[in-house]
């Protein structure tokens, strides 16, 4: 066998091998990715079992008032629970009987803050207390667990004599995180002397709900937070509270098993 030939029979090994490289990568891609696809698989119907339990808390609305919500969903290893209100009513005909309109059912009045103000802000407390205490007390117990208020005001302007009247004694540098910001921020009220403003009636709104959910049994240990989201929108959809309850690690088994392709495709969907 001469140079040229021994070089060509070189070029064809080489080929070979290449080739035989190529089919072994893809074989193990593909098995690579069936497996993760039986993990991810795995992984959501964990998901789907949790939240089918919580979607038959949802109530219907009545003519008492809105109906509270209670939904589940992932975020990463950990399962989010939200609970509020749905303030948008049923769907009705208009009254010349062509098309359709929305009803908007409203809780907070605008400047309003307090529970106490909100005729039907407490049955998100009532449906928590029958349903969070009893499935953290059981299922997840020992779990850390965050507690969110989310206070949410329109945007309709406060009055320019309205002043925080101290209902909550003085607040001062009290933590908080700006949805409309997207950043965490602080705020102080003074009794008589600071002026209110629709972020900061969203946040009494929060900070009532939050004192509500600390008294629940299950959520004594929870970390507490306060969030605001307000917006230039007007109408009563737009002042409200709602709440997520956070319970760290409680699809950790499920999640630990996911390769780095499930977990890509999971965070993305599940972030807020």
């Amino acid at each position: 066998m001469d140079r040229n030939e021994f070089r060509l029979e070189e070029e064809r090994l080489g080929y070979r091998a290449a080739r035989l490289a190529w089919i072994t990568a893809i074989i193990g891609f593909i098995s690579y990715m069936t497996h993760a696809g039986f993990d991810y698989l795995k992984y959501v119907h964990k998901q789907r079992e949790i939240e089918a339990q919580f979607s038959a808390k949802d109530t219907k609305a009545g003519d008492s008032g809105p109906a509270p919500f209670l939904v589940a969903r992932s975020n990463g290893p950990d399962l989010e629970v939200e609970a509020g209100l749905n303030l948008t009513g049923a769907s009705t005909k208009n009254p010349d009987g062509t098309g359709e309109m929305v009803r908007n059912i409203t809780d907070y009045a605008p400047g309003k803050y307090r529970l106490q103000d909100a005729p039907n802000a407490g049955q998100v407390l009532a449906l928590l207390k029958n349903d969070i205490n009893d499935y953290l007390g059981f299922r997840y117990s020992g779990l850390a667990v965050e507690a969110e208020a989310i206070g949410c005001a329109d945007g309709i302007p406060v009055r320019e004599d309205a002043y925080y009247n101290g209902d909550f004694g003085s607040i001062r540098d009290a933590k908080y995180h700006s949805y409309d910001l997207n950043e965490d921020r602080h705020m102080n009220l003074v009794p008589q002397k600071t002026k209110l403003s629709n972020e900061g009636i969203a946040f009494l709104r929060a900070y009532d709900m939050l004192s509500g959910l600390s008294a629940l049994s299950s959520l004594h240990q929870a970390k507490p937070k306060v969030s605001v989201d307000t917006t230039n929108k007007i109408g009563g959809e737009y002042r409200r509270v709602l709440v997520r309850i956070s319970i760290k690690n409680a699809l950790r088994e499920e999640y630990d098993e996911l390769g780095p392709i499930p977990k890509y495709i999971i965070l993305p969907l599940t972030a807020k």
